[in-house]
């Protein structure tokens, strides 16, 4: 292939073409990998190689209107199985992307086509970071091309198509700046400071740090140079031909910005970058990381989520069932409401619970590397049935009511029909059943009735078909007639378009073309209608041409009320049920409107279309959000991690040469009137008394020191928890192959899993005492324990064999979760991490992690053994390795050491480490020790 870029790290070197291929080349081995790394992507235009991932920044097909725009997300790759991860999202669509050095973290900086740049941390994303976007003050109409890092991470360099080179530094006034760490004499003896600029105490430290100084050439020019910042580089011509200044030749090429750059805050899409207009600003939204080979899941969660009531139903929800999916999805749209984290949330222990489930593995809901290609249509209305089939079931189960009976789901989510089954033989059936997700039935007798989606709606709910079946009675095959009527309508009915035979594809691709013929007649008849008139058919109600383009009786009243930009799915439609229970739907207000339910579109799932070899397609999902602070709605697209606002016009339009619908959503306009949005925490402290020890027979000892919670104990926003939790591996699926897995477009889920959990009590009359230390039961085959890093011993979590203090999953989530509704501060080492593997999404005030709080900036991190050592004197994970309960009281005795230095006057420490020492200077003597030992502790001494 034709390469343009090439990036090294230390184990392999990329080079990839502007087509989106890559190529990697593994310096060990000397082996040469071709991957595609997006099958979204059409131009690569950049991409960098940090550790062993690879973060790409490419162009990419615009599925409403077919134009070539940038991503607004950065693509991750693991090279070492050539498969993606969670993409990095930003505030703006990058075009560049750089890495800074090691020293500077998982920190890079990226800059899109009109000169905005900003900071993005790569592991933790934060919302106060994709906030701080930042312009340069390049010449108009000058596009950044090129950008890179210095290797000592104080310098950056941009180049614009204008012929400038545009250098931050991050160099502290009145010292020089060190551009590289070679021992020859770099560019900081030529290069001095000469502004100070005060940084922004509000930005991201390495863009706090970056934006401390502006640094510039000491070689002489003119007014015109220090006032625009511009200067030309050796043999490029600039795009204006007003002289902004000149430099020498023997100096050097790079100029220098006079003026500090500008926080322009959250970007917009602009004509550069998107060709929408009006495009509402982006909502705080909380988003789904993709699920392995089952990312189709996430719209389905994410339109379910959408829906106030039904989410408040399911977060009100808890029971004691193991593998219970109401409780799932309510612990799953509790953490998508929980405010003041910007971490994405994962679905892994729904996945755990589904793959229990004998219903949905039935269906083939879990799709493994092994199966044939999913059709995502019929996958998506597959899972949006189950979920709601299931969780009403389980409430019928959990109240002991009927299975025809209805349920909060049903009255929700459902039409209630009733089927009749006319046989020849003279015998008739009749059934009541509920339908969750309607599929659409293209095949309609009257065709001026069905040439609109309306129109089809209400033929696909008055269902009138013809089958062969078995009569009950007389037991014999003969052809059956199926008449439907409509008993009750629900609050929100999802809509499939069923389009997984080419024959429903090509019937909705000829209603689609002749729906806009027939717009574009009529908005040309109502400009002028002497030149363009549109006759009306000459069969009227009775045609039955599927592409007539005349006007028919129904469509001159549609015409009267239609919307300037009207769409083939209607924002609107409204319903009623007739006298003898037939449906009736209509896309404009009828005159009669108080008798009809008006429902209005929330939320669209849609299939883009895949291009290139190996390329998969992807699910996107449009739903329209309610703003509180402005008191409207507004569409959000959620396209994997990434979330971008769009117009009404761009959600419910497609092309199905791009963008193929699979469902829609339509809900009462008062849904939110007539059913309850608030949430009623079903969780409170009954629940550490209600989850008992799973292996409490069969001991005959007690495991732990395990203080139970007491009856005047209270758990609020001034109690403090140590938390530490160990982790195990489990198998890989048997069934999935490695080719199948090396060729999958998306990562597989961690095969991490919680093993035990300890938490410690940190203040309070039972400081220090464990509050709960649990051993999870594995339901997975595990693969490792882990045992040297964990603790965890083969048959510790085996339901069976186990004597330790044994306990499911969803008791120490329900625990965990009770703490963290209650407002408790939890403390801990490397914490972000243990909250991430057991799936809890914490407030980031409410986490104080140890890893953060002995750590200089721009540093490595320390271990907690290294920290034990040095400040506490003791020698922990020696003998046994990890243990969660040692761990757990270490961290909270660091804790408070550290809280006793900050309260301390300097005087105070004066004993300890010399005069006018600060716990700064005591982390600087910790990292100086650590490095002569190599961060190794020292064995203990024999006494």
């Amino acid at each position: 292939m034709d390469s343009i870029l090439l990036r090294a790290s230390d184990r392999f070197l990329c080079f990839g073409s502007a087509n989106g291929e890559v190529g990697i080349l593994d310096l060990r081995s000397n082996q040469v990998r071709r991957h595609r790394i997006s099958p979204r992507d059409v131009v690569l235009y950049d991409f960098d190689v940090h550790d062993y991932s690879l973060f790409s920044c490419a162009y990419q097909v615009d599925v409403a209107t077919g134009a070539i725009l940038p991503s607004c997300s950065i693509s991750a790759y693991d090279l070492r199985v050539c498969k993606s991860t969670s993409p990095i999202t930003a505030s703006l669509a990058p075009t560049l992307i750089r890495f800074l050095p090691d020293s500077c973290g998982q920190t890079c900086v990226v800059a899109d086509a009109e000169g905005r740049y900003q900071f993005v941390d790569s592991v933790a994303s934060s919302a106060e970071l994709r906030k701080s976007v930042h312009q340069i003050d390049a010449f108009c109409g000058a596009v950044p091309f090129s950008m890179d890092v210095s290797s000592s991470g104080q310098g950056i360099a941009v180049a614009d198509t204008a012929g400038a080179v545009h250098v931050l530094s991050s160099a502290q006034p009145r010292k020089p700046t060190l551009w590289n760490e070679f021992p020859r004499r770099g560019l900081s003896s030529s290069v001095p400071v000469v502004d100070q600029v005060p940084a922004n105490d509000m930005l991201f430290p390495p863009a706090q740090r970056f934006l401390s100084c502006i640094v510039r050439e000491t070689v002489p020019y003119n007014q015109k140079a220090l006032t625009t910042g511009f200067v030309n580089m050796p043999g490029v011509q600039p795009l204006s031909p007003t002289n902004h200044g000149a430099l020498q030749r023997s100096t050097s090429y790079i100029s220098f910005s006079p003026s500090p750059p500008k926080s322009v805050g959250p970007a917009t899409p602009s004509k550069m970058s998107s060709s929408w207009e009006d495009v509402p600003e982006s909502l705080p939204l909380a988003v789904l990381e993709p699920i392995s080979l089952n990312s189709h899941i996430n719209p389905v969660l994410q339109a379910l989520f959408s829906m106030k009531s039904v989410s408040a139903f399911f977060q009100s929800h808890i029971c004691f069932d193991e593998f219970c999916l109401t409780c799932e999805l309510g612990f799953l749209f509790h953490m998508l409401s929980v405010e003041g984290s910007a971490d994405s949330c994962q679905a892994t222990n729904l996945v755990r619970v589904l793959r229990s489930l004998p219903d949905a593995s039935e269906r083939s809901l879990i799709v493994t590397g092994s199966q044939e290609e999913t059709i995502v249509g019929a996958a998506v209305q597959n899972w949006m049935e189950f979920l709601l089939e299931r969780t009403h079931s389980e409430y019928l189960h959990h109240t002991g009511y009927h299975e025809s009976q209805e349920s909060p789901v049903t009255q929700l989510c459902a039409w209630k029909v009733l089927e009749t089954v006319m046989h020849e033989c003279g015998h008739t059936n009749q059934l009541e059943k509920f339908v969750f997700c309607l599929p659409l039935q293209y095949s309609v007798p009257n065709v001026c009735v069905g040439r609109d989606l309306h129109g089809i709606l209400k033929h696909s709910l008055n269902e009138h078909s013809e089958w062969v079946l078995t009569c009950a009675y007389c037991h014999q095959q003969t052809k059956s007639y199926v008449s439907r009527n409509i008993l009750s309508s629900p609050e929100t009915f999802t809509v499939s378009f069923n389009l997984e035979g080419a024959n429903n594809k090509a019937l909705l691709k000829n209603l689609v073309e002749s729906w806009s013929v027939r717009q574009t007649l009529s908005r040309e008849k109502s400009k002028s209608p002497l030149t363009s008139e549109v006759k009306p058919c000459r069969y009227g109600a009775s045609c039955t041409r599927p592409n007539c383009f005349f006007l028919h009786p129904n469509e001159v009243e549609e015409d009267q009320g239609s919307d300037a930009s009207p769409t083939f799915i209607p924002p609107y439609i409204w319903t009623r049920i007739d006298g003898n229970g037939q449906a009736e739907v209509v896309s404009h207000q009828p005159l009669d409107s108080a008798a009809w339910s008006c429902y209005e579109a929330t939320t669209i799932i849609s299939e883009n279309v895949a291009y290139g070899k190996d390329a998969q397609p992807t699910v996107t999902c449009a739903v329209k959000v309610k703003n509180a602070m402005a008191d409207d709605a507004v569409w959000q697209s959620f396209d994997d991690l990434v979330v971008t606002p769009i117009t009404q016009h761009a959600a419910l339009s497609f092309d199905l040469n791009y963008k193929i619908p699979c469902t829609v959503q339509y809900a009462r306009v008062d849904m939110e009137l007539r059913w309850p949005t608030r949430v009623m925490n079903p969780i409170n402290r009954d629940i550490f008394q209600k989850f008992c020890d799973l292996t409490a027979n069969r001991r005959c000892y007690q495991t732990s020191s395990v203080v139970p919670v007491q009856r005047n104990e209270v758990f609020n926003s001034d109690c403090v928890v140590a938390l530490d939790a160990e982790f195990v591996s489990l198998a890989e699926d048997d069934s999935i192959d490695l080719a199948s897995a090396v060729a999958a477009s998306t990562a597989k889920p961690s095969v991490l899993s919680v093993g035990r959990v300890t938490a410690v009590r940190g203040n309070g009359h039972l400081t220090d005492t464990l509050l709960m230390d649990e051993y999870v039961v594995a339901r997975d085959k595990v693969a490792n324990h882990l045992t040297e890093f964990s603790g965890i011993r083969p048959g510790d979590l085996s339901a069976n064999l186990s004597l330790k203090r044994l306990d499911t999953l969803k008791s120490v989530y329900v625990r965990l979760r009770y703490l963290v509704d209650s407002g408790v501060h939890f403390i801990g080492h490397g914490i972000h991490t243990d909250f991430r593997i057991l799936n809890i999404r914490v407030p980031a005030d409410q986490i104080i992690d140890t890893v953060q709080l002995y750590r200089l900036p721009d540093q490595r991190l320390i271990s907690l053994k290294f920290l034990s050592w040095y400040f506490l004197g003791n020698h922990i994970q020696h003998l046994h390795g990890h243990d969660s309960a040692e761990d757990a009281l270490t961290a909270l005795r660091l804790y408070n050491l550290y809280e006793k230095y900050r309260s301390m006057a300097y005087a105070d420490l004066n004993n300890s480490c010399g005069s006018g020492c600060t716990f700064v200077d005591l982390l600087a003597q910790m990292y100086e020790l650590g490095r002569s030992l190599q961060w190794k502790v020292p064995p203990p001494q024999n006494p």
